[in-house]
């Protein structure tokens, strides 16, 4: 509230909302300006509890999400899938683990384990010597001779009359046993490749049953396939049941944060509602401040092109406070609307009655001549008049030169005068 009446020189006078100094990054609060307007500011109080529960609860949002990332490497949308598989697998295998729990012997379990293993092992190595054995047979071909019975006959016929024809006909005979040896030593290999094929089979076959054996006793996976022993499934289980665990309460608490946030921002749009409702209801207040806003700028700016709008808005200020004078937005008009703003809420007869009577404009007159002398002018005209305590420094020679008028008005109301001999305080102050 003394915000609103005590008027820092380092607020610079740019905002009629925020009288801080500029560096300390203060928000704007509306509350004090609504309670002068006589506005109830119940509901924007619990507005802007609403908004600083609501945005906690968004930053609890985001860190679940964070979670459900480093946890899953997936945004939450696509982790959901994840929670239904990860809830599957620690369900088959608890299944797992209870079957295992319940068999009368533990360890001619594992024993009976470790031993398939070893078979499916072994079958494999027969597998591939098998395999090596096939690869090895390569059917044989009759050799092939070129030399025809006539050209040997002759040839033979040659060296000896008569010998030829003799030759012609044994070699014939020695070709057509050649040809049976060949037929049967190629019949041999076939049997012989057919006979390893069905032991290949066979092989094959068995392995396939110790597979589907092996993964009837032990159906625990892990992200490479198989385990390789007993051991691993409690900790494959507990692995799985804590993931399972952190992401099912990073995801239920995501829900709950973003279902808590929805409500919080649906109690907020109501209560915004009924604050605009009571902004409606103390128009009367509203409009009797206008019209001494009016009166004063018609003073000071010489017309009456002035305006004050009250409204909420879908915004993190909740409220909108919007002052316009003519000519507004200089350095100077800025300082002046202030002024203007600050004076009307102290003097005006209806926002009075819950003002503290107290106002301090700590040199607000750093504006061009003909402003500070209107101004001076009208504080002059209205200072006996005035129900409450107005405090305003001034640099007194440019006062003095611009306004001697107003200030020779004034004269009877200066309280305190300081220069660099006489000090407030009567001492020396520097800022760090």
């Amino acid at each position: 509230m003394l915000g609103v009446l005590l008027r820092d020189e380092r607020s610079e006078f740019k905002s009629i909302i925020n009288g801080y100094d500029t560096t300390l990054k203060i928000s704007d609060d509306y509350a004090p300006h609504l309670y002068l307007l006589g506005v109830n500011i119940s509901s924007y109080k619990k507005i802007k509890v609403l908004q600083k529960e609501a945005s906690d609860l968004r930053q609890k949002v985001k860190e679940y999400e964070k979670s459900v990332m480093l946890l899953r490497q997936k945004k939450i949308d696509d982790a959901r899938a994840d929670l239904n598989e990860l809830d599957a697998e620690v369900s088959i295998i608890e299944q797992d683990i209870e079957n295992l729990e319940n068999t009368a012997s533990y360890d001619a379990l594992e024993a009976e384990m470790q031993e398939l293993d070893e078979s499916i092992l072994e079958r494999r190595r027969q597998s591939a010597i098998v395999l090596d054995k096939i690869s090895r047979l390569e059917p044989i071909e009759a050799e092939r001779v070129e030399i025809s019975t006539d050209e040997l006959s002759e040839y033979y016929n040659d060296l000896k009359a008569g010998l030829g024809d003799l030759v012609a006909k044994d070699f014939d005979e020695l070709k057509a046993f050649k040809a049976k040896i060949y037929r049967f030593q190629n019949e041999v290999l076939r049997k012989r490749r057919d006979s390893l094929e069905r032991s290949l089979k066979e092989v094959k076959d068995a392995l396939r049953v110790m597979d589907k054996e092996y993964q009837k006793k032990l159906r625990l996976l892990d992200q490479g396939g198989a385990l390789k022993a007993l051991k691993q499934t409690f900790a494959t289980y507990q692995e799985k049941a804590d993931q399972l665990a952190d992401l099912r309460s990073f995801i239920t608490g995501h829900d709950g944060a973003v279902s808590q946030r929805r409500e919080k921002l649906l109690e907020k749009d109501t209560e915004v509602q009924r604050l605009q409702v009571n902004i409606n209801q103390a128009n009367r207040i509203k409009l009797s401040f206008e019209g001494t806003i009016l009166d004063i700028h018609n003073f000071v700016m010489g017309n009456r092109q002035a305006a004050i709008h009250v409204e909420t808005v879908d915004k993190a200020q909740v409220v909108d406070i919007t002052l316009r004078i003519d000519s507004d937005g200089s350095h100077s008009v800025e300082r002046e609307k202030t002024f203007i703003y600050d004076f009307s809420l102290l003097t005006n007869e209806l926002t009075g009655e819950r003002h503290f009577g107290l106002l301090v404009h700590d040199n607000i007159f750093e504006v061009d001549s003909d402003t500070l002398k209107r101004s001076l002018g009208f504080i002059a005209q209205h200072a006996p008049a005035l129900q409450g305590q107005y405090i305003l420094t001034l640099n007194s020679d440019r006062a003095s030169s611009d306004a001697p008028d107003a200030m020779n008005a004034l004269a009877s109301s200066v309280r305190a005068r300081f220069t660099k001999q006489s000090r407030f305080l009567k001492k020396k102050n520097q800022e760090d």
